[in-house]
Protein backbone atom coordinates (compact mmCIF):
# COMPACT_ATOMS: atom_id res chain seq x y z
CA UNK A 1 0.00 0.00 0.00
CA UNK A 2 1.46 3.59 -0.68
CA UNK A 3 1.81 5.61 1.99
CA UNK A 4 -0.58 8.16 0.74
CA UNK A 5 -3.52 5.62 0.92
CA UNK A 6 -2.58 4.78 4.50
CA UNK A 7 -4.57 7.34 6.49
CA UNK A 8 -7.63 5.84 4.40
CA UNK A 9 -7.41 2.44 5.52
CA UNK A 10 -6.27 3.63 9.12
CA UNK A 11 -9.59 5.60 9.05
CA UNK A 12 -11.64 3.20 7.70
CA UNK A 13 -10.59 0.56 10.52
CA UNK A 14 -11.28 2.66 12.91
CA UNK A 15 -14.43 3.39 11.45
CA UNK A 16 -15.54 0.21 11.30
CA UNK A 17 -14.49 -0.92 14.90
CA UNK A 18 -16.74 1.92 16.05
CA UNK A 19 -19.69 0.43 13.51
CA UNK A 20 -18.97 -2.58 14.89
CA UNK A 21 -18.40 -1.62 18.88
CA UNK A 22 -22.04 0.20 18.26
CA UNK A 23 -23.71 -2.56 16.33
CA UNK A 24 -23.57 -4.94 19.63
CA UNK A 25 -26.48 -2.76 20.83
CA UNK A 26 -29.02 -3.20 17.16
CA UNK A 27 -28.07 -7.10 17.45
CA UNK A 28 -29.49 -6.96 21.29
CA UNK A 29 -32.76 -4.78 20.42
CA UNK A 30 -34.64 -6.65 18.17
CA UNK A 31 -34.46 -9.84 20.39
CA UNK A 32 -35.83 -8.07 23.51
CA UNK A 33 -38.39 -10.58 23.39
CA UNK A 34 -36.71 -13.49 23.13
CA UNK A 35 -34.27 -13.01 25.83
CA UNK A 36 -37.10 -11.99 28.33
CA UNK A 37 -38.50 -15.72 27.05
CA UNK A 38 -36.02 -17.63 27.01
CA UNK A 39 -34.45 -16.17 30.60
CA UNK A 40 -38.16 -15.92 32.03
CA UNK A 41 -37.49 -12.17 32.81
CA UNK A 42 -39.44 -8.80 31.99
CA UNK A 43 -39.06 -7.10 29.16
CA UNK A 44 -37.86 -3.80 31.24
CA UNK A 45 -35.32 -6.04 32.86
CA UNK A 46 -33.30 -7.03 29.12
CA UNK A 47 -33.77 -2.86 28.64
CA UNK A 48 -31.54 -2.54 31.58
CA UNK A 49 -29.23 -4.92 30.36
CA UNK A 50 -28.55 -2.58 26.92
CA UNK A 51 -28.63 0.62 29.15
CA UNK A 52 -25.48 -1.39 30.97
CA UNK A 53 -23.14 -1.72 27.64
CA UNK A 54 -23.57 2.21 28.04
CA UNK A 55 -22.27 2.00 31.60
CA UNK A 56 -18.34 1.74 31.50
CA UNK A 57 -18.40 4.52 29.02
CA UNK A 58 -20.36 6.53 31.49
CA UNK A 59 -18.45 6.07 34.65
CA UNK A 60 -14.30 5.27 33.68
CA UNK A 61 -14.36 6.98 30.02
CA UNK A 62 -12.15 10.35 31.18
CA UNK A 63 -9.98 7.71 33.55
CA UNK A 64 -9.77 5.22 30.73
CA UNK A 65 -8.54 7.10 28.78
CA UNK A 66 -5.90 8.52 30.64
CA UNK A 67 -4.74 4.94 30.84
CA UNK A 68 -5.27 4.49 27.68
CA UNK A 69 -2.75 6.55 26.54
CA UNK A 70 0.16 5.12 28.86
CA UNK A 71 -0.82 1.39 27.93
CA UNK A 72 -0.69 2.57 23.73
CA UNK A 73 -3.52 3.35 21.36
CA UNK A 74 -2.76 0.17 18.95
CA UNK A 75 -2.41 -2.37 21.87
CA UNK A 76 -6.11 -0.92 23.68
CA UNK A 77 -7.79 -1.72 20.78
CA UNK A 78 -6.81 -4.81 19.88
CA UNK A 79 -7.79 -5.75 23.64
CA UNK A 80 -10.66 -3.86 23.31
CA UNK A 81 -11.85 -5.94 20.19
CA UNK A 82 -11.07 -9.12 21.86
CA UNK A 83 -12.90 -8.18 24.84
CA UNK A 84 -15.88 -7.31 22.61
CA UNK A 85 -16.15 -10.83 20.71
CA UNK A 86 -15.72 -12.10 24.80
CA UNK A 87 -18.86 -10.78 25.55
CA UNK A 88 -20.41 -11.47 22.66
CA UNK A 89 -19.50 -14.74 23.38
CA UNK A 90 -20.70 -14.79 26.97
CA UNK A 91 -24.42 -13.20 25.63
CA UNK A 92 -24.86 -15.64 23.63
CA UNK A 93 -24.40 -18.38 26.19
CA UNK A 94 -26.43 -16.60 28.54
CA UNK A 95 -28.59 -18.77 30.96
CA UNK A 96 -29.60 -16.24 33.81
CA UNK A 97 -30.46 -12.52 33.51
CA UNK A 98 -27.21 -11.86 35.91
CA UNK A 99 -24.94 -13.66 33.17
CA UNK A 100 -26.33 -11.36 30.35
CA UNK A 101 -26.06 -8.53 32.54
CA UNK A 102 -21.95 -9.41 32.59
CA UNK A 103 -22.27 -10.07 28.39
CA UNK A 104 -23.35 -6.41 28.18
CA UNK A 105 -20.91 -4.79 30.45
CA UNK A 106 -17.71 -6.55 29.10
CA UNK A 107 -19.20 -5.59 25.29
CA UNK A 108 -19.76 -2.33 26.79
CA UNK A 109 -15.96 -2.10 28.17
CA UNK A 110 -14.91 -2.89 24.64
CA UNK A 111 -16.84 -0.96 22.87
CA UNK A 112 -15.78 2.48 25.66
CA UNK A 113 -12.21 2.27 24.82
CA UNK A 114 -12.89 2.07 20.85
CA UNK A 115 -15.22 4.86 21.11
CA UNK A 116 -11.83 6.58 23.37
CA UNK A 117 -8.95 5.44 21.83
CA UNK A 118 -10.23 4.95 18.14
CA UNK A 119 -10.44 9.09 17.22
CA UNK A 120 -6.79 9.04 19.54
CA UNK A 121 -5.46 7.43 17.00
CA UNK A 122 -6.61 9.57 14.32
CA UNK A 123 -5.22 12.67 16.24
CA UNK A 124 -1.97 11.26 16.63
CA UNK A 125 -0.84 10.04 13.52
CA UNK A 126 -2.58 12.53 10.81
CA UNK A 127 -2.99 16.15 10.24
CA UNK A 128 -4.34 19.20 8.54
CA UNK A 129 -7.25 18.46 6.47
CA UNK A 130 -6.99 14.82 6.39
CA UNK A 131 -7.65 14.75 10.24
CA UNK A 132 -10.31 17.04 9.88
CA UNK A 133 -11.81 14.65 7.43
CA UNK A 134 -11.14 11.82 9.55
CA UNK A 135 -12.58 13.36 12.46
CA UNK A 136 -15.62 14.16 10.70
CA UNK A 137 -16.69 11.10 8.93
CA UNK A 138 -15.73 8.92 12.36
CA UNK A 139 -18.32 11.01 14.41
CA UNK A 140 -20.95 9.57 12.34
CA UNK A 141 -20.45 5.40 13.18
CA UNK A 142 -23.29 5.59 15.78
CA UNK A 143 -26.35 5.45 13.80
CA UNK A 144 -24.77 3.66 11.39
CA UNK A 145 -23.09 0.92 13.83
CA UNK A 146 -26.83 0.62 15.49
CA UNK A 147 -28.31 0.01 11.52
CA UNK A 148 -25.82 -2.53 10.64
CA UNK A 149 -26.75 -4.27 14.08
CA UNK A 150 -30.14 -4.88 12.91
CA UNK A 151 -29.32 -5.92 9.46
CA UNK A 152 -27.05 -8.54 11.41
CA UNK A 153 -30.15 -9.36 13.28
CA UNK A 154 -32.41 -9.59 10.52
CA UNK A 155 -31.43 -13.13 9.46
CA UNK A 156 -31.78 -14.64 12.53
CA UNK A 157 -35.00 -12.55 13.03
CA UNK A 158 -37.30 -15.91 13.42
CA UNK A 159 -37.01 -19.29 13.71
CA UNK A 160 -35.02 -20.66 16.81
CA UNK A 161 -31.38 -19.80 16.23
CA UNK A 162 -32.24 -16.26 17.09
CA UNK A 163 -29.43 -16.23 19.30
CA UNK A 164 -26.73 -17.03 16.58
CA UNK A 165 -27.11 -13.32 15.59
CA UNK A 166 -24.29 -12.84 18.60
CA UNK A 167 -22.17 -15.48 16.91
CA UNK A 168 -22.21 -13.75 13.37
CA UNK A 169 -21.64 -10.17 15.26
CA UNK A 170 -18.34 -12.01 17.03
CA UNK A 171 -17.35 -13.72 13.72
CA UNK A 172 -17.02 -10.45 12.38
CA UNK A 173 -15.11 -9.01 15.24
CA UNK A 174 -12.84 -11.91 14.64
CA UNK A 175 -12.12 -10.86 10.90
CA UNK A 176 -11.71 -6.77 11.80
CA UNK A 177 -9.32 -8.44 14.31
CA UNK A 178 -7.33 -9.31 11.62
CA UNK A 179 -7.62 -6.60 9.39
CA UNK A 180 -6.70 -4.24 12.49
CA UNK A 181 -3.94 -6.17 13.31
CA UNK A 182 -2.49 -5.30 9.46
CA UNK A 183 -3.89 -1.83 9.57
CA UNK A 184 -3.75 -0.03 13.33
CA UNK A 185 0.03 2.17 13.36
CA UNK A 186 1.77 1.66 15.64
CA UNK A 187 2.21 4.95 17.77
CA UNK A 188 4.70 5.23 20.48
CA UNK A 189 4.05 6.24 23.93
CA UNK A 190 6.41 9.59 24.95
CA UNK A 191 8.69 8.22 27.24
CA UNK A 192 8.05 8.13 31.14
CA UNK A 193 11.12 8.66 33.66
CA UNK A 194 11.05 6.13 36.84
CA UNK A 195 10.44 8.71 39.30
CA UNK A 196 7.46 10.43 37.56
CA UNK A 197 5.76 6.68 36.49
CA UNK A 198 3.32 6.80 39.12
CA UNK A 199 2.47 10.72 38.74
CA UNK A 200 1.98 10.54 35.24
CA UNK A 201 -1.31 9.27 35.00
CA UNK A 202 -2.88 11.63 38.20
CA UNK A 203 -1.20 14.13 36.42
CA UNK A 204 -2.61 13.92 32.86
CA UNK A 205 -6.02 13.24 34.23
CA UNK A 206 -6.09 16.30 36.28
CA UNK A 207 -4.72 18.72 32.84
CA UNK A 208 -7.52 17.16 31.09
CA UNK A 209 -10.49 17.90 33.85
CA UNK A 210 -9.12 21.26 34.29
CA UNK A 211 -8.54 22.27 31.07
CA UNK A 212 -11.67 24.68 30.19
CA UNK A 213 -11.90 24.78 26.20
CA UNK A 214 -12.03 20.99 26.49
CA UNK A 215 -14.72 21.03 29.18
CA UNK A 216 -16.91 23.50 27.16
CA UNK A 217 -15.98 21.34 23.92
CA UNK A 218 -17.53 18.35 25.76
CA UNK A 219 -20.67 20.21 25.85
CA UNK A 220 -20.92 21.36 23.14
CA UNK A 221 -20.51 17.84 21.54
CA UNK A 222 -22.81 15.90 24.24
CA UNK A 223 -25.82 18.24 24.44
CA UNK A 224 -26.90 17.73 20.63
CA UNK A 225 -26.25 14.41 21.02
CA UNK A 226 -29.32 14.02 24.20
CA UNK A 227 -31.39 16.24 21.74
CA UNK A 228 -31.20 13.96 19.09
CA UNK A 229 -31.25 10.83 21.28
CA UNK A 230 -34.11 12.06 22.69
CA UNK A 231 -35.78 13.43 19.42
CA UNK A 232 -34.87 10.03 18.04
CA UNK A 233 -36.71 8.00 21.08
CA UNK A 234 -40.26 10.28 20.84
CA UNK A 235 -40.56 11.45 17.17
CA UNK A 236 -42.00 7.81 15.99
CA UNK A 237 -44.64 7.96 18.55
CA UNK A 238 -45.18 11.70 18.27
CA UNK A 239 -45.50 11.62 14.80
CA UNK A 240 -47.80 8.72 14.49
CA UNK A 241 -50.41 10.25 16.33
CA UNK A 242 -50.10 14.08 15.58
CA UNK A 243 -50.46 13.46 11.79
CA UNK A 244 -52.65 9.85 12.29
CA UNK A 245 -50.25 7.68 10.24
CA UNK A 246 -48.81 3.84 11.39
CA UNK A 247 -46.40 3.37 14.20
CA UNK A 248 -44.24 1.20 11.94
CA UNK A 249 -44.61 3.68 8.69
CA UNK A 250 -43.22 6.60 11.70
CA UNK A 251 -40.46 4.58 12.77
CA UNK A 252 -39.16 3.68 8.86
CA UNK A 253 -39.34 6.83 8.25
CA UNK A 254 -37.20 8.19 11.18
CA UNK A 255 -34.75 5.09 10.98
CA UNK A 256 -33.91 6.20 7.23
CA UNK A 257 -33.85 9.66 7.63
CA UNK A 258 -31.47 9.04 10.42
CA UNK A 259 -29.14 6.75 8.88
CA UNK A 260 -28.82 9.18 5.46
CA UNK A 261 -29.25 12.58 6.86
CA UNK A 262 -26.69 12.14 9.67
CA UNK A 263 -23.79 10.34 7.94
CA UNK A 264 -23.95 13.14 5.03
CA UNK A 265 -23.71 15.64 7.71
CA UNK A 266 -20.44 14.74 9.12
CA UNK A 267 -18.96 14.24 5.60
CA UNK A 268 -20.14 17.82 4.32
CA UNK A 269 -19.23 19.55 7.84
CA UNK A 270 -15.24 17.66 7.03
CA UNK A 271 -14.94 19.30 3.49
CA UNK A 272 -15.67 22.46 4.98
CA UNK A 273 -13.69 22.29 7.78
CA UNK A 274 -11.13 20.95 5.71
CA UNK A 275 -11.44 23.66 3.33
CA UNK A 276 -10.52 26.10 6.43
CA UNK A 277 -13.92 27.30 7.12
CA UNK A 278 -13.89 28.47 10.48
CA UNK A 279 -15.53 25.74 13.05
CA UNK A 280 -17.37 28.11 15.81
CA UNK A 281 -18.92 29.96 13.01
CA UNK A 282 -20.23 26.72 11.23
CA UNK A 283 -20.93 25.13 14.29
CA UNK A 284 -23.47 28.30 15.20
CA UNK A 285 -24.77 28.53 11.68
CA UNK A 286 -25.51 24.52 12.02
CA UNK A 287 -26.97 24.88 15.34
CA UNK A 288 -29.57 27.51 14.51
CA UNK A 289 -30.48 25.53 11.33
CA UNK A 290 -31.00 22.58 13.80
CA UNK A 291 -33.37 25.09 16.31
CA UNK A 292 -35.44 25.72 13.13
CA UNK A 293 -36.04 22.55 11.74
CA UNK A 294 -36.79 21.11 15.65
CA UNK A 295 -39.23 23.51 15.57
CA UNK A 296 -41.09 22.21 12.46
CA UNK A 297 -40.92 18.73 13.50
CA UNK A 298 -43.29 19.46 16.26
CA UNK A 299 -45.41 22.02 15.31
CA UNK A 300 -48.80 20.52 15.03
CA UNK A 301 -49.72 22.84 11.74
CA UNK A 302 -46.98 20.83 9.93
CA UNK A 303 -48.05 17.99 8.26
CA UNK A 304 -46.27 14.39 8.14
CA UNK A 305 -44.25 15.76 4.81
CA UNK A 306 -42.97 18.53 6.81
CA UNK A 307 -42.57 17.04 9.47
CA UNK A 308 -40.32 14.85 8.17
CA UNK A 309 -38.31 16.57 6.11
CA UNK A 310 -37.73 18.81 9.06
CA UNK A 311 -36.65 15.54 10.49
CA UNK A 312 -34.08 14.88 7.73
CA UNK A 313 -33.16 18.75 8.43
CA UNK A 314 -32.40 18.12 11.88
CA UNK A 315 -30.41 15.15 11.47
CA UNK A 316 -27.80 16.52 8.83
CA UNK A 317 -27.65 19.64 11.40
CA UNK A 318 -26.74 17.19 14.14
CA UNK A 319 -24.09 15.50 11.98
CA UNK A 320 -22.92 18.49 11.49
CA UNK A 321 -22.47 19.67 14.46
CA UNK A 322 -21.01 16.44 15.65
CA UNK A 323 -18.35 16.37 12.60
CA UNK A 324 -17.61 20.32 13.40
CA UNK A 325 -16.65 19.50 17.17
CA UNK A 326 -14.79 16.45 16.57
CA UNK A 327 -13.06 18.56 14.13
CA UNK A 328 -11.77 20.69 16.54
CA UNK A 329 -11.13 18.24 19.13
CA UNK A 330 -7.31 17.85 18.13
CA UNK A 331 -6.62 21.46 17.68
CA UNK A 332 -7.25 21.47 21.65
CA UNK A 333 -5.46 18.87 22.61
CA UNK A 334 -2.02 20.53 23.58
CA UNK A 335 0.20 17.19 24.46
CA UNK A 336 -0.34 14.10 21.67
CA UNK A 337 0.01 12.04 24.30
CA UNK A 338 -2.63 12.91 26.06
CA UNK A 339 -5.53 12.46 23.01
CA UNK A 340 -7.47 9.51 24.71
CA UNK A 341 -7.61 11.53 27.76
CA UNK A 342 -9.22 14.42 26.24
CA UNK A 343 -11.42 11.75 23.60
CA UNK A 344 -12.47 10.06 27.22
CA UNK A 345 -13.62 13.32 28.58
CA UNK A 346 -16.03 14.28 25.70
CA UNK A 347 -17.23 10.39 25.62
CA UNK A 348 -18.07 10.43 29.36
CA UNK A 349 -20.29 13.17 28.80
CA UNK A 350 -22.00 11.79 25.81
CA UNK A 351 -22.81 8.76 27.87
CA UNK A 352 -23.64 10.66 31.20
CA UNK A 353 -26.53 12.92 29.02
CA UNK A 354 -27.23 9.81 27.17
CA UNK A 355 -28.17 7.91 30.49
CA UNK A 356 -30.34 10.60 31.77
CA UNK A 357 -32.18 11.75 28.24
CA UNK A 358 -34.91 8.90 28.30
CA UNK A 359 -36.28 9.79 31.82
CA UNK A 360 -35.60 13.41 30.48
CA UNK A 361 -37.79 13.30 27.46
CA UNK A 362 -40.41 10.65 28.42
CA UNK A 363 -41.23 13.28 31.37
CA UNK A 364 -41.65 15.90 28.52
CA UNK A 365 -45.27 16.34 27.25
CA UNK A 366 -46.37 18.50 24.85
CA UNK A 367 -44.92 19.89 21.26
CA UNK A 368 -43.73 23.07 23.49
CA UNK A 369 -42.06 20.97 25.80
CA UNK A 370 -39.68 19.24 23.26
CA UNK A 371 -39.16 22.18 21.50
CA UNK A 372 -38.22 24.54 24.71
CA UNK A 373 -35.87 21.86 25.52
CA UNK A 374 -34.24 21.80 22.09
CA UNK A 375 -33.39 25.74 21.70
CA UNK A 376 -32.44 25.92 25.28
CA UNK A 377 -30.04 23.00 24.49
CA UNK A 378 -28.98 24.65 21.59
CA UNK A 379 -28.25 27.71 22.57
CA UNK A 380 -25.99 26.43 25.22
CA UNK A 381 -23.89 24.80 22.84
CA UNK A 382 -23.21 27.84 20.71
CA UNK A 383 -21.95 30.03 23.93
CA UNK A 384 -20.13 26.71 24.81
CA UNK A 385 -18.18 26.34 21.60
CA UNK A 386 -14.51 26.97 22.13
CA UNK A 387 -12.54 28.44 19.49
CA UNK A 388 -10.03 26.15 18.24
CA UNK A 389 -6.54 27.12 19.84
CA UNK A 390 -4.52 27.62 17.63
CA UNK A 391 -6.97 30.02 15.86
CA UNK A 392 -8.17 27.71 12.83
CA UNK A 393 -9.37 24.22 12.55
CA UNK A 394 -6.88 23.35 10.26
CA UNK A 395 -3.70 23.82 11.91
CA UNK A 396 -1.57 21.08 13.22
CA UNK A 397 -0.70 19.90 16.50
CA UNK A 398 2.20 19.54 17.79
CA UNK A 399 4.50 16.40 15.90
CA UNK A 400 3.83 12.84 17.16
CA UNK A 401 6.40 10.52 17.48
CA UNK A 402 3.89 8.01 15.32
CA UNK A 403 5.55 5.22 13.36
CA UNK A 404 3.39 4.16 10.70
CA UNK A 405 5.02 1.19 8.81
CA UNK A 406 4.72 0.40 5.07
CA UNK A 407 1.97 -2.16 4.30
Amino acid sequence: MKSQARPVAITATIYLLSVLAMATVGVVVPFIGNFAGALGVSKSAIALAIALFSAPTAVFATVGGVFIDRMGLRPSLIVALITMIVGDLIVWSASSLFVLYGGMLVSGFGYGVIAVGGPAVLIAVMEGGTRIRAMSFWSTYAPAGFAVGLLIAVPFATGPYWRAAQLAHAAMGLLLLLVSLAILPRVERAAVSPADRSRRPVGNLLAVVRDLPLLRLAVAVSVPNCISYGTSLVTPSYLAEAHHVSLAASSSSVAFAKIFAMTVGGVVMGQLLAREVSGRMLFRCVAIVGAMAQVLIYLPASNMIVAIGALVVWLFAFGGLSGTAMAVLPTLVKDPTRGAAASGLVNQFISLLSFATPSLYFGLSGWTSYVGFALAGLAVCIVAMPPSRRGQTAVNPPSTTSAVPEI
